[in-house]
């Protein structure tokens, strides 16, 4: 059962432990490992030289988990620890993912850039979470309906409230949030994108029809252009989260003891923000929520045996959208076009992301459904004025 009183901040002495169990992906490793009864999480970057990946230097990489850190810190209290120099043991026939122990030397709970040596691997070390209340778990039940969207909506809200106002952070986030960057950022994706399709069992047909997904969202950007910049004017463009996915964020009562998240009071504990490419986290709002409402509906689409009556993932997604909006108090028709806009942007990443770093063509292929009914509307959207 969850309970704040067990994210008390319990720091792992140094030593060399066993790791019980990992979690790979493209661009890293999670071990988990537990000292005294305390179970920790620990993250790595893998070296890695792409379009969205540079992370060959070790320094560069530790640069992201300190910047990484301190945001997560904010919007997520009592789960990050601190950055710990580490290395990987391995024994004979291992190699990095399936190292059996690894060693961490001190913690450092308040890291700054002066504490990093350029030749140390460093890893973020931070409390590990039940996985009962992890959003990818309660989307498919708990959370399944009109009144649980308006509760992760207000979170959402909440927690877009406590980003940065302070001037130097607002002069980065036009900086590197503009009109100008986002068009860059909008022909890296379509490169990405189409290049994913190449690796994706597709009919002629099939490919001839989702290509038009990039050039609907290209028109879109053309004739919207104007209110792109209007949301620049308007401090829209913050440093956000960036990746909020399901399995990156915690919703959780904040009673002990507590088990129904729609009658009590709850907090969001948001984990693993962007932190290695400022485009994709220097962003306006409207774009933050935009990844969650396209992985409301990729949940959705996934949970088995649907009974009767209950809500689709296109539904769930507009409630969730419709009361966020409500909570920021945006309803001019240019923001539900530009979220629009923004969902075909995060379906296309999922589904590039999907096939060319995390293997997973079929999900893939889910992300592909939805940018291209999402491209349909954005076309309707373009019709209409």
């Amino acid at each position: 059962m969850f309970s704040f009183d067990t994210l008390q901040s319990v720091v792992p002495d140094p030593g060399t432990y066993i790791i019980e169990k990992r979690i790979k992906s493209y661009a890293s490793r999670i071990f988990f490992i537990e000292d005294r009864g305390q179970k920790f999480c620990v993250k790595m970057w893998r070296e890695r030289n792409t379009l969205l990946y540079q992370t060959t230097d070790p320094l560069l990489r530790a640069m992201y988990l300190l910047d990484g850190f301190y945001f997560n810190s904010q919007h997520a209290p009592g789960v990050y620890i601190g950055i710990a120099p580490i290395q990987l043991v391995l024994k004979n026939g291992e190699n990095e993912d399936n190292a059996s122990a690894l060693t961490l030397l001190p913690v450092l709970t308040m890291p700054q850039k002066n504490d990093l040596m350029h030749d140390q691997e460093y890893a973020l070390v931070m409390k590990r979470l039940e996985d009962e209340w992890q959003l990818s778990k309660l989307l498919p039940g708990k959370l399944a309906n009109p009144r649980g969207m308006e509760v992760l909506a207000r979170q959402i809200f909440l927690m877009h409230q406590r980003l940065s106002m302070e001037a130097h952070d607002l002069a980065r986030a036009c900086a590197i949030g503009n009109v100008d960057h986002l068009s860059k950022k909008l022909l890296l994706n379509i490169n990405l994108f189409l290049k994913a399709l190449k690796f994706v069992a597709l009919t002629k047909a099939e490919k001839a029809r989702y290509k038009y997904i990039t050039y609907s969202i290209s028109c879109a950007f053309k004739k919207w252009r104007h209110d792109f910049v209007q949301r620049e004017k308007g401090q829209h463009i913050r440093r956000c989260h960036g990746d909020l996915k399901a399995t990156n964020l915690w919703l959780c009562p904040q009673e002990k003891d507590a088990v129904d998240l729609l009658r009590h009071e709850t907090s969001l504990l948001a984990l693993d923000c962007i932190d290695f490419m400022p485009e994709f986290c220097y962003i306006d709002t409207l774009s933050d929520v935009a990844m969650l409402a396209v992985d409301i509906e990729l949940y959705a689409m996934n949970t088995p045996e649907r009974n009767a009556g209950e809500f689709s993932g296109e539904a769930l997604a507009t409630y969730f959208l419709e009361s966020y909006l409500k909570q920021v108090q945006e309803w001019h028709p240019n923001v539900w076009r530009l979220l629009k806009y923004y969902m075909v942007e995060k379906a296309m990443i999922g589904t590039y992301g999907s096939v060319l770093n995390d293997e997973q063509k079929e999900v893939g292929k889910q992300y592909l459904y939805l940018a291209y009914r999402h491209a349909m509307d954005l076309q309707h959207l373009l019709r209409e004025l």
